[in-house]
């Protein structure tokens, strides 16, 4: 364990499980359909190159992934940063897979997001990346749209 993440947890600052969960969603979607795109890989990457996650943290992940508890993420841009990454993922191969999209709206629902507007918010988020949007939009649209 990194000092950081000594003096992080020394201070109650510890969010690993937090985003460990949020590996493991993104994760989650990339083994839905059976099959790993590099697309998918390069991805997965990235995403824990964001919350921090290193690769001997990411191959343990990937060998436990039953094992761990859900920590869902406390405040609400996470939790739409979370969603957001979970959707990108579904579409880096190129396709939605029905699997991908069932894992997807299981895991926003856990994130706290109510069930009747999951399906809406997805389709929102899917949207707008084809479109071309940029993250920091899209959470901004995801925002707009929980509002109403």
């Amino acid at each position: 364990m990194s000092i950081e993440m000594k003096i992080d947890k020394w201070f109650g600052n510890d969010h690993s499980a937090e985003r460990k969960t949020a590996v493991r969603n993104v994760i989650g979607v990339m083994l839905a359909d059976g099959k790993i795109d590099p697309r998918e890989r390069t991805f997965l990457k990235a995403v824990c190159k964001r919350v921090g996650i290193t690769e001997q943290e990411l191959a343990d992940l990937m060998g436990n992934l039953g094992s761990s508890e859900f920590v869902a993420a406390k405040d609400d841009r996470e939790r739409m940063l979370q969603l957001c990454d979970m959707v990108f993922m579904m579409l880096a191969d190129g396709k939605i897979d029905k699997s991908e999209l069932v894992f997807c709206m299981a895991a926003a629902c856990r994130l706290g997001f109510h069930p009747k507007v999951v399906e809406g918010l997805i389709a929102k988020i899917v949207k707008d990346i084809n479109q071309g949007h940029l993250r920091k939009n899209v959470t901004k649209d995801v925002a707009d749209f929980l509002r109403g």
